[in-house]
């Protein structure tokens, strides 16, 4: 069983993922893994796209460097699951580091604002460890994420079906 919520259709949030053949089998195509403290290499997810982020989760703000990091590797995300693939995005407890850069592929994937995203992020994660988003400064630094017009069928597309 993996725990994980889904945030879109296609995104999911979840904590410590599990390894070997599990998620594969389970539909998921990419994991990103998004704790600096939990990176175990790629060869223990078979099947899987494995993208990395080191993200700190501490209660000080999150680096300029890592926004941009988190902001291309939403950006990465966004493109798979326009591709037909499941994303999975965990950190340990899948709260912050990960519920940040679901937020960031979410405001990617339909143009909502960053504060719209957070607060969907919110609303869907269930996880067993707490609530979504609890870092004041990841929250702070989506607040910077504007929002855009939809401009394709796609993007509306992918809005309504995120309900945003």
């Amino acid at each position: 069983m993996i725990e994980a919520s889904q945030i879109a259709p296609g995104l999911f949030v979840g904590s410590f993922p599990a390894e070997g053949w599990t998620l594969a089998s389970a539909g998921v195509g990419t994991l990103a893994l998004c704790a600096c403290d939990h990176q175990p290499p790629t060869e223990r997810f078979p099947g899987l796209e494995v993208a990395r982020i080191d993200l700190v989760d501490d209660g000080s703000p999150i680096t300029r460097e890592h926004f941009v990091e988190a902001m291309h590797l939403a950006a990465h995300l966004a493109a798979r699951v326009r591709e037909g693939r499941n994303v999975l995005c965990t950190c340990r407890h899948g709260r912050n580091r990960s519920a940040l850069v679901a937020a960031l592929a979410l405001a990617a994937l339909t143009g909502c604002g960053g504060e719209r995203a957070a607060r969907i992020v919110r609303m869907r994660r269930r996880s067993p460890y707490g609530p979504a988003l609890t870092n004041s400064g990841f929250v702070r630094a989506l607040s910077m994420v504007p929002g855009r017009k939809a401009r394709t069928n796609e993007t509306v597309r992918n809005a309504v079906e995120a309900g945003v």
